[in-house]
């Protein structure tokens, strides 16, 4: 089991005019969180883009509803079209937590999917995630 993984491809830009709120960035930019709430709802994107791991929960009035590890094997994305401005995670797998690589198989050294599922997270006009 090698635990090696490809640095994610991002740009930090995207996700901070998508989500419009600032991260918290760790020492040495090892991950960036940023939350941002709606009405009674908080919504929090964690990256680490040296581990290509990005953790996403959805709170509902401090108690958790969901929550997904993904490992990103392809990249984040902003995207703006007639389905409304979102981030795209391409090339994902829900993973058990961020050291999954080490302790798991290593998701990225499996092939890419034949469909590679894409996470989308949308803000506006609500929050929404939909794996497609």
């Amino acid at each position: 089991m090698g635990n090696t993984m490809p640095q994610m491809e991002w740009d930090e830009t995207d996700v901070l005019t998508c989500l419009k709120v600032l991260p918290e960035v760790e020492e040495f930019g090892t991950s960036y969180h940023y939350e941002t709430r709606q009405e009674e709802l908080t919504l929090s994107v964690r990256i680490w883009p040296h581990e290509s791991i990005v953790a996403v929960s959805l709170s509902h009035q401090e108690a958790t509803c969901a929550s997904w590890t993904l490992a990103v094997r392809g990249f984040v994305r902003r995207v703006c079209d007639n389905a409304g401005e979102r981030l795209e995670f391409c090339d994902c797998m829900i993973v058990s937590s961020r050291f999954a690589y080490m302790s798991e198989a290593n998701p990225f050294g499996v092939a890419p999917f034949r469909h590679s599922p894409t996470m989308q997270l949308f803000i506006k006009p609500h929050i929404r995630i939909a794996f497609v």
